[in-house]
């Protein structure tokens, strides 16, 4: 006999006499009975029946097997990054009421290796180094065999898998910053006539980025981060030309004066 939905079976004609009930097959999700249920002839009713209980143990769900999963923010000359703040959450969405399944700021030159369960995440960068711009959320999914598949990506970061390494590519940060030119002289207010120009590196060669002559008011320009030297091609009557001066416009824009006279 085989039990119905509810979990009832019956058979019927039999004689008061003894009998085994024996379980082959237990219902999924169960643990099959190991011991038979014997039935003696004086168990039978007047109404000739005989009903009996049997209860299996429910079989307590499996937790899967976590697998060591490898994450690494790099540059673009694949070298790992230092100072990224990372965060990842169970699900395919940033849950901040939720706590993270995993934080870390990423070290100079060495992977993170996290243990994660199969299923799907989201990886969130909640600070960027200086120099480098955030990524966009990553939804991935580690598999059962612990490889790792890409649900979502910004599309312009790169982001890579390799069997259970995940690789992100950092995009530097070449936002250009507002800095302010002046030429004064040694009262404080502003000259004209000077002739001015910007070049991209630590020396005064090339073609200059950017060129002036000044007037009565500051100059202001738009430059990426990076070494610039400042050159000034002539200087106004009654004044000497002033030596090259390099310096540095930072991420933060800031500027650092690097060699100056």
């Amino acid at each position: 006999m085989t039990t119905d939905s509810d979990g009832n079976a019956s058979v019927g004609k039999l004689l008061r006499d003894n009998y085994t009930i024996r379980e082959v097959t237990a219902p999924f999700g169960y643990d099959k009975l190991t011991e038979d249920i014997k039935i003696s002839p004086d168990e039978f009713g007047s109404d000739k029946s005989v009903e009996r209980r049997i209860e299996n143990k429910k079989i307590p769900p499996k937790t899967p097997t976590e697998k060591e999963i490898t994450f690494k923010k790099v540059d673009p000359n694949g070298k790992e990054i230092l100072g990224a703040e990372l965060k990842i959450y169970n699900g395919n969405r940033v849950r901040p009421e939720a706590p993270p399944v995993a934080d870390w700021t990423t070290e100079a030159n060495t992977s993170k290796v996290i243990k994660l369960a199969p299923g799907t995440y989201t990886l969130t960068e909640s600070f960027a180094p200086d120099g480098y711009q955030y990524v966009d959320d990553v939804t991935f999914t580690v598999n059962a065999d612990g490889s790792i598949t890409i649900v979502k990506k910004g599309t312009t970061d790169t982001v890579v898998t390799t069997g259970s390494v995940l690789s992100i590519t950092d995009k530097e940060d070449t936002t250009p910053k507002a800095i302010t030119f002046s030429k004064v002289n040694l009262g404080g207010n502003e000259i004209a006539g000077a002739q001015i120009k910007i070049y991209k590196g630590d020396k005064a060669e090339g073609t200059a980025v950017e060129s002036w002559t000044s007037i009565d008011q500051p100059k202001q320009l738009n430059l990426e981060p990076g070494i610039y030297s400042f050159h000034e091609e002539a200087a106004p009557n009654g004044y000497l030309v002033v030596t090259d001066i390099t310096f540095q416009v930072n991420y933060d824009g800031t500027v650092t004066v690097l060699n100056a006279s």
